[in-house]
């Protein structure tokens, strides 16, 4: 093979490494937790950069959604871009809680706001 600093090899101490370009790019260590950009990953998924560093989940189809889902034993929450609003969604009470429209205007407990804060149920204001 004629690319001689690209392939599968390890980090040492039994982490599988993806190489490209003689760069340790995906790690996985013995636990079997991934490491992007570092070959210790502390948590299942651990992304490391000196930039900044973003996650990115894309849908091309129109009026499409991509999100992360949040789960335990208990509840799932899904953070989303859904048809071009931010929602927090419980998913578990099949809820929306929060959500942001293009215009800008936040809605609590409230999925179609009519105004920069838009708030259904009580509010509570302390000074």
């Amino acid at each position: 093979r004629s690319d001689t600093n690209s392939g599968i090899g390890t980090a040492g101490g039994d982490i599988l490494s993806l190489i490209a370009g003689g760069v340790n790019g995906l790690n996985v260590d013995s636990t079997g937790k991934v490491g992007i950009g570092t070959v210790s990953p502390s948590q299942k998924l651990h992304i490391e950069g000196t930039d900044d560093v973003y996650v990115q989940a894309k849908s091309t189809g129109a009026n499409s959604a991509s999100g992360l889902i949040l789960q335990n034993d208990a509840r799932n929450w899904v953070l989303r871009n859904n048809a071009d609003v931010f929602q927090i969604r419980d998913a578990t009470a099949d809820a929306q809680r929060m959500v942001i429209d293009t215009a800008g205007q936040v809605g609590i407990n409230e999925s179609s706001p009519e105004a920069m804060m838009h708030v259904t149920g009580d509010v509570i204001i302390e000074l």
